[in-house]
């Protein structure tokens, strides 16, 4: 998770960034996305929402798939209660359900924006700590740390801010990163037919 050393969220010199428009969805998303997929290899991913041997693995498994299948149909009524399924669960100070939920709300929200669909305000409940809760609504409202901002720029727009926006995201915390990024990478599938949606759950092996 996240470890905050302060209590209270000074953002007047945070590098914090809102929802734009400035990019729209371009060509090669799933050749992005496939590309980001493969890379998680390269983490160590022992405390996250991709980790096997989690106690928290099997209904956070659950659970993904049932949000990915609703993001595929476009099911965005259903979502509500499947997010809040997984608040307060998993490893960490921001619990890896917590952190995967801020990653997801962000990224399918600039996805609905570059389709001049309106974003939506999902009804999240559940029990956490208050800074997860506080990094979930701020994420709703386009607000998240530049490490998460960056890599669903990359994602969505090709446009690279550095060379290595997922390696940049999964430094933060101890599976903080990992699990947003995660998210985001799941919220994808909104613009995707079933066959990749299944294609990314076996690569994240939360399909067999």
């Amino acid at each position: 998770g996240l470890k905050l050393e302060t209590i209270g969220f000074n953002t007047k010199n945070s590098k914090i960034y809102p929802i734009t428009k400035d990019h729209g969805i371009k060509s090669g998303l799933r050749n992005r996305i496939l590309f980001s997929v493969d890379e998680m290899n390269l983490f160590d991913t022992s405390g996250s929402i991709l980790d096997n041997h989690s106690p928290f693995f099997n209904e956070l498994s659950d659970s993904i798939r049932l949000i990915s299948e609703s993001t595929q149909k476009h099911d965005l009524m259903k979502l509500s209660d499947q997010l809040s399924s997984i608040v307060g669960l998993g490893n960490g100070f921001t619990p890896s359900g917590d952190d995967f939920i801020v990653g997801f709300l962000f990224c399918l929200n600039r996805i609905l924006l570059c389709s001049n669909d309106k974003s939506i305000k999902f009804v999240v409940m559940g029990n956490t700590n208050w800074a997860s809760k506080k990094f979930i609504d701020y994420s709703q409202n386009g607000i998240v740390i530049e490490p998460l901002e960056v890599f669903v720029n990359f994602l969505l727009s090709g446009i690279n801010k550095t060379k290595f926006s997922l390696m940049d995201l999964a430094q933060v915390g101890k599976s903080s990163g990992i699990d947003a990024s995660i998210g985001a990478i799941i919220a994808t599938v909104f613009v995707f037919d079933n066959d990749f949606r299944n294609l990314i759950l076996t690569k994240l092996n939360f399909l067999k």
